[in-house]
């Protein structure tokens, strides 16, 4: 491939650089793209094969998509490796782009307020079950700390305690 075939292979590939696909020299584009090829060939495993995956866990039940699907997705979007987990900044810049999987993504509110003994009010972020109770209709998919669950009709799709704080949440649509 020349150099205006790998960047636009990259840019259709949706690949992150650390810099705009045109402004890295062609030996580093060939490095990225051989990269991406790699990983495009590694076998998939299964849901019991692979470990720390509540982020493909919760992908699949949210977008309703089978285990492989996800597993990809996540690979290729969130730079996730087999049998290990995904930092929350990873997952955050592609759901807040909108669109994920072909769905429209919104982040909602993860805080809540509270009368205070006396006067005024206080701030707080929401546990799963006031959030669970708050937004009781549609499907959420919902950062905690370490780790990535499905908040649907208003059920915790996921043993998580419902005493959990929220870091993040988006309603898939």
């Amino acid at each position: 491939m020349n150099r205006n075939e790998l960047i636009q292979a990259i840019k259709d590939a949706n690949i992150k650089t650390e810099r705009a696909p045109h402004l890295l020299k062609t030996e580093v584009l060939k490095q990225v793209w051989d990269e991406h090829q790699a990983k495009q060939e590694q076998p998939i495993p299964t849901e019991e094969e692979d470990k720390h995956n509540c982020t493909v866990k919760a992908l699949t039940v949210a977008f309703d998509i089978p285990y492989n699907e996800a597993y990809a997705f996540a690979r290729d979007h969130f730079n996730r490796k087999q049998n290990k987990g995904v930092r929350s900044i990873e997952i955050l810049p592609t759901f807040e782009s909108g669109e994920v999987l072909g769905k429209k993504t919104t982040p909602v509110a993860t805080k809540h307020e509270y009368k205070a003994i006396g006067e005024g009010t206080i701030t707080r972020k929401m546990t799963l079950k006031v959030f669970a109770r708050v937004n009781n209709e549609g499907t959420f998919y919902v950062l905690v700390r370490n780790h990535a669950l499905v908040i649907k009709d208003g059920v915790i799709m996921d043993s998580t305690s419902e005493n959990t704080r929220l870091l993040n949440a988006f309603k898939v649509a």
